[in-house]
């Protein structure tokens, strides 16, 4: 569905310059900061992101923060996890002796 997304924004001129023309077929290879870029401004092109997510946002006007579980709440609630979590692995990590940074993966889009 996102291939043909991008293929249909690149046809239509929706897409960055970059890759203005290219069909479903020539779209830069998936998860390359170019096929982001594209992702990004195909995805995104017709809404408001600059918000604080944070904040409840206003569909109507295309803001999508503070939508669904975009909320102050939610978000504390997120944050509150994730540092009990990395927490909970640095003191297990010094308790083994680790030296090096722990590694963490992030997975989600990435906004």
């Amino acid at each position: 569905l996102l291939a043909a997304a991008l293929g249909r924004a690149c046809a239509e001129g929706n897409a960055s310059a970059d890759h203005a023309g290219a069909g479903v077929d020539e779209q830069p290879a998936q998860m390359t900061q170019e096929w982001w870029d594209l992702h990004y401004a195909v995805m995104f092109r017709d809404r408001n992101i600059s918000g604080d997510p944070r904040r409840p946002g206003d569909a109507a006007r295309g803001e999508i923060f503070g939508q669904d579980l975009n909320d102050e709440e939610h978000f504390e609630a997120a944050l509150a996890i994730s540092r009990a979590a990395l927490r909970r692995l640095e003191s297990e990590r010094a308790a083994r002796g680790a030296k090096a940074p722990p590694e963490v993966l992030v997975v989600g889009c990435g906004m």
